[in-house]
């Protein structure tokens, strides 16, 4: 997420040793202060730092969009809302960085693809559940019929999804 630390702060070579070294941990979660500790030895504070912060912000667990589109409904959505919905109470930046990955996702596999019932049906399923709030399926929901109009008018035979469209 942040090239200019390897190329202007961190050595290329330091970086390679640092994650060769924390390769061997079992749960980056439960080592959060030893990760540090050879961070800072190695790559640096600051980069340590972001690391863990990534780690602990449980960003290196978030679903692919292609994985929501293509895995079983049950798993997505569970794996969704203990993303989205956690311990630590609602967590609105990974919804909205994970609705932005799923317009941008599905932009393109229109272009590349047919948009069949399925994925239609799965985008119903992530409307429909309480997982992500209104406005961020609201923008969601626009983005991707207006991404690719003709490919996704499936959308539109849907009576909540088609309500956003054609606001």
């Amino acid at each position: 997420m942040n090239p200019e630390l390897i190329n202007t702060t961190v050595n290329h070579r330091s970086a390679v040793m640092f994650f060769h070294s924390i390769s061997s941990v079992k749960s980056f979660e439960d080592s959060l202060p030893l990760i540090q500790m050879i961070g800072e030895g190695s790559v640096g504070s600051e980069f340590s730092s972001m690391f863990t912060m990534f780690i602990n912000n449980k960003l290196d667990k978030m679903i692919t969009p292609k994985a929501i589109m293509d895995q079983d409904e049950k798993y997505v959505l569970g794996t969704l809302k203990s993303l989205i919905d956690g311990d630590k109470g609602y967590r609105a930046d990974i919804a909205a960085t994970l609705s932005t990955r799923m317009v941008n996702y599905l932009d393109r596999f229109a272009t590349e693809n047919k948009v069949e019932k399925p994925a239609i049906e799965r985008i119903k399923a992530l409307v429909k559940s309480d997982i992500f709030t209104k406005d961020i399926i609201f923008n969601m929901v626009k983005g991707i019929y207006n991404s690719n109009p003709k490919k996704y008018q499936l959308m539109l035979l849907d009576k909540e999804m088609s309500t956003m469209i054609l606001k």
